[in-house]
């Protein structure tokens, strides 16, 4: 019983102690990961007063960059930068972002999620980073999987 006990316990560990995001040490803020290769703090050059972790915790925003871990994504504008929580879907007031990569022929203005992983904009349905061939968008509906 006691050796199921410590094989648990270094089970628990194991699995809760290789998260990767990022964290604050000393009063600064750093991507920290900790995986096969071992635990590494990367410092990152941030405005401190601006810096916020996004609810999907893979992704940061300061008032000059948009982050995503140690990463700082080039054109994205970070006063305008919002996810689509749940999803690898995102905007801002210039283009629409499927993880990391620029939807092309979106409309940020009028883009939404319908239902993972299907979204819109006024014109097209994307899945993904891919606009789907649709002949009449406005009649494109989600039907969810009931089995």
């Amino acid at each position: 019983m006691r050796f199921e006990t410590i094989l648990i316990g270094l089970m628990v560990l194991l699995l809760t102690g290789c998260e990767s995001g990022y964290k604050k040490i000393d009063g600064k803020w750093a991507f920290v990961t900790n995986n096969a290769a071992g635990y590494q703090v990367h410092e990152m050059d941030v405005d401190e007063d601006t810096f916020r972790v996004l609810t999907s915790g893979d992704y940061a925003v300061d008032k000059n960059h948009v982050y995503h871990g140690i990463s700082v994504l080039e054109g994205f504008d970070p006063g305008s930068y919002v996810q689509f929580e749940g999803t690898e879907y995102a905007k801002d007031k210039n283009n629409a972002y499927f993880g990391n990569s620029i939807i092309v022929d979106s409309d940020s203005e009028t883009f939404e999620v319908l239902g993972y992983p299907y979204a819109c904009d006024s014109k097209h349905i994307f899945i993904g980073c891919l606009r789907m061939n649709v002949e009449e968008p406005s009649n494109f509906r989600v039907i969810e999987d009931k089995s």
